[in-house]
């Protein structure tokens, strides 16, 4: 009778007649190995009270995880020994850990440190914090507009400065400079009439601060007519403003007489100045 190698199920052999009892009894073995494969994985979930115990659990070497983790925590114990920076299951202090180029974790550690300090201290050379700056503008009418030249106390690098002129409460412009100069071309300035009193908020900026100041400035209209420029200038060249000006020096006044020697009225009046 020939049967199977691991449950010794019964095999009919060609032609063999009333094997029927025999393969019920197979069918018997087959469904109680099912049944009892189907507890063995109901009770193997490892939740609730079915848990297994670390020695119960084996690792690829033949131990068992309760042993493994017994090995990990004496080995970290041991302080007495180094290893490579790629070791795993291990926790060090970084001066005894090793990089590939024979420094430990610590001394890399304190190099970048280092280098982060440097970028720090060069940063706050070039981007300075605006709380303690103080900042003053020289705001004069120019033909055309306004000039606006803002200075700040210390001398710092500023990125960049915001101008807003306001007209009783207004918003009439804003602008945005990198330089320190601006001008606010006269096109800007709605409905401004000579004698109006305007607000200029003034804004530098550096990095992320930021500092503001408001001031106020009336508004005058500044004549640019080079005709009438000269006109006055030519209105104040005078001979007596001449005589005035160099009456303030002897010397200049006694070099203007001998120039003028020929004109006996102006020469008098040289004179005459010399001896007060």
């Amino acid at each position: 009778m020939a049967e199977t190698t691991n449950y010794n199920l019964y095999k009919p052999q060609a032609g063999e007649s009333g094997w029927a009892q025999a393969l019920n009894n197979n069918l018997d073995v087959i469904d109680a190995q099912m049944k009892s494969n189907a507890d063995g994985i109901s009770n193997h979930t490892g939740t609730g009270s079915n848990k297994h115990n670390a020695d119960q659990i084996k690792t690829a070497n033949g131990s068992n995880v309760e042993s493994e983790i017994a090995a990990l925590i004496s080995g970290k114990a041991d302080v007495n020994h180094t290893h490579n920076y790629s070791a795993p299951g291990h926790g060090h202090l970084a001066d005894d850990v090793m990089m590939p180029d024979s420094q430990d974790v610590g001394h890399h550690i304190n190099s970048i440190n280092t280098d982060i300090a440097t970028i720090n201290n060069t940063l706050n050379l070039i981007i300075v914090d605006l709380t303690t700056v103080n900042l003053s503008a020289q705001i004069t009418n120019r033909y055309g507009g306004i000039r606006v030249i803002n200075n700040t106390s210390p001398v710092i690098n500023v990125s960049h400065w915001s101008l807003e002129v306001q007209k009783d409460g207004i918003t009439l412009c804003e602008i945005y400079s990198s330089s320190n100069y601006i001008f606010i071309d006269g096109d800007l300035l709605t409905n401004v009439v000579d004698g109006d009193e305007l607000t200029i908020i003034t804004t530098a900026y550096s990095g992320l601060s930021s500092k503001s100041k408001t001031y106020l400035h009336i508004f005058h209209e500044t004549n640019n007519n080079i005709i009438e420029r000269l006109n006055l200038i030519e209105s104040q060249l005078t001979i007596g403003n001449i005589i005035d000006s160099f009456a303030q020096d002897a010397d200049a006044l006694q070099a203007l007489a001998n120039v003028l020697h020929s004109s006996n009225t102006l020469a008098q009046k040289v004179s005459e100045l010399m001896q007060i």
